[in-house]
């Protein structure tokens, strides 16, 4: 609230309905169930997920009931919700799995533990076609993912992934996050 109190530029309306409903009383379990909200496929839950998958990466139960609890703040509809759960396993398995010498082998692992985890058809799809499709990445979380799943796959160190991700089209700033927080997991901190 008093992040919001301060003007912050490129907060969504997601975000901006579920502030007010806080400032009106509204507990932070409800404040988000708005019409709004349960119809907004945004990306703001899969820009800030990725502390719940570094913190939470030995425990699936802890790393998915965090997750979902921080995404329905903002962003509860289901797509959202499992999207973040998506990143946040495929964090967590990055970082489960770093002492794998090939980093563009433990990335592909990662990415197909994580696309067993969604449950939602639509998303298996979308995420497991990510490197065979050429979609405008804009604000939707599904088109967000996408644009980072193709920077973070096609590329070899942190670097390269967040530039390609910062430099491309669209909602660049939330896909360079997204793709950070994977090639994070990925290269970990001496990259």
């Amino acid at each position: 609230q008093a992040w919001f109190a301060d003007n912050p530029i490129g907060s969504g309306k997601t975000i901006e309905a579920a502030i007010k409903r806080l400032n009106e009383g509204f507990s932070w379990r409800e404040a988000s169930w708005t019409e709004l909200s349960l119809q907004s496929l945004g990306n703001g839950s899969v820009m800030r997920c990725a502390p719940i998958g570094l913190m939470y990466h030995q425990s699936e139960t802890l790393l998915w009931m965090n997750t979902e609890t921080e995404a329905r703040l903002t962003h509860p509809h289901p797509i959202c919700v499992e999207s973040s759960l998506f990143l946040n396993a495929l964090i967590a398995r990055l970082i489960v799995m770093r002492d794998m010498s090939n980093r563009q082998l433990l990335a592909r692992e990662a990415f197909s533990y994580a696309l067993k985890f969604l449950s939602i058809k639509s998303l298996q799809e979308t995420y497991g076609k990510a490197l065979e499709t050429d979609q405008k990445p804009i604000g939707n979380v599904q088109k967000t993912i996408v644009a980072a799943l193709r920077a973070f796959l096609s590329t070899d160190t942190y670097e390269h992934a967040v530039l390609i991700a910062a430099n491309g089209r669209g909602d660049a700033d939330t896909i360079a996050a997204v793709t950070g927080a994977m090639a994070g997991a990925c290269y970990g901190e001496q990259e």
